[in-house]
């Protein structure tokens, strides 16, 4: 090697050796007035803290969780601080001591680490503690494609009253009821069926809560408590024989059949009719009660034949008006889907109606 490369090579070294002098010096590596670990102990020694902690070495933050049942311990358990060797750690100017200090943690807590007091070597942190649940987050549930409640005594727009008979609001199973009387029906509207009740591969729910009262029950006839149409296919129909007590039929697209549910008048049932693909299924008060397995349907398209549907009635057959079936009584929460809900969502809408 000859002599200028000697040169250049000492130069380089005087350089660097320079640089790591001055990035020590500096500060410009890591802090040594930095936590190491935090941990929080309770009385027999055991930690009280979940997953890891984190440390932001930073901003000087420490961030520990706890569960709500924990809690207690935490707020006053004793941390346990691990720092660099030569350094001490304060609190409000009094030295801690690992597994024997303690403090209130319902709030964020400052430390100090040092290293004899000198402003270059100290460094100021933060702990936080947050609360974490013990279970998993639960998931929103399915919404329905449209939800009348009846409440507040007024009528959304796409619903009107039928030109006969009358509406009340009367008390239901969850705020306002409809109370149908004297041939006076619901009418949903034909703008509001093409934009917002569509149903793919026919899957549909219809659900909703009635109650059959004998001052205004029809007797001696059907009572239509949901109708999209009346015999013809695509359509879904709804309603109670007030010649059987306790009878119902069932239309939905190729399915026109009368099925025993066992309801009775003078009391509020939660009903629900869907289509899952195959089958054909009735709940009441959260159990099945009628069942068509692998049924004849095809498509469902509540405007297929006529433009509106009824809730209180069945659309009448053509030409004949007095098909056209009132219900007497009362109709509360009705909800439809284009989902077929489960056993269990069913029967959690009927138990939580009933608290």
């Amino acid at each position: 090697m000859n002599r200028n490369g000697m040169k250049v090579n000492l130069g380089l070294l005087i350089i660097l050796s320079m640089s790591l002098v001055l990035s020590g010096c500096l500060g410009f590596g890591s802090n040594l007035a930095d936590i190491l670990s935090f941990d929080i102990l309770d009385d027999e020694g055991n930690s009280v803290l979940e997953q890891e902690v984190v440390i932001d070495v930073k901003n000087g933050v420490v961030t520990g969780s706890v569960k709500a049942e924990n809690l207690i311990d935490a707020i006053y358990g004793k941390p346990v601080i691990t720092v660099n060797k030569g350094y001490d750690i304060y609190y409000d100017g009094e030295p801690h001591v690992n597994g024997e200090s303690v403090y209130d943690f319902s709030e964020s807590v400052e430390f100090t680490v040092t290293k004899d007091s000198k402003k270059s070597q100290t460094k100021t942190w933060t702990v936080i503690l947050e609360i974490v649940s013990d279970t998993d987050p639960v998931e929103p549930g399915p919404e329905p494609l449209v939800h009348w409640t009846f409440d507040g005594k007024t009528l959304p727009s796409e619903l009107s009253p039928s030109a006969e008979g009358k509406l009340d609001f009367v008390p239901g199973v969850s705020g306002d009821a409809m109370l149908f009387k004297d041939n006076a029906c619901l009418v949903i509207s034909e703008e509001f069926t093409n934009a917002s009740l569509q149903f793919e591969e026919a899957i549909f729910t219809v659900d909703l809560w009635f109650n059959a009262d004998s001052d205004y029950f029809y007797t001696g006839k059907w009572n239509g408590l949901f109708s999209s149409g009346s015999q013809q296919r695509k359509n879904v129909r709804l309603l109670l024989d007030g010649q059987n007590i306790g009878k119902a039929h069932i239309h939905v697209d190729g399915i026109s059949e009368a099925a025993e549910i066992n309801w009775e008048t003078d009391k509020w049932h939660h009903i629900a009719l869907l289509y899952d693909g195959n089958s054909v299924l009735m709940y009441l008060d959260g159990e099945l009660v009628y069942e068509n397995a692998d049924a004849d349907v095809q498509e469902i398209d509540f405007t297929s034949v006529v433009k509106e549907s009824f809730i209180g009635a069945q659309y009448p057959d053509a030409g004949q008006e007095s098909s056209k079936r009132f219900f007497g009584g009362m109709i509360d929460e009705v909800r439809i889907w284009d989902i077929a809900l489960t056993h269990e969502q069913i029967l959690e809408t009927f138990n939580t109606a009933k608290q």
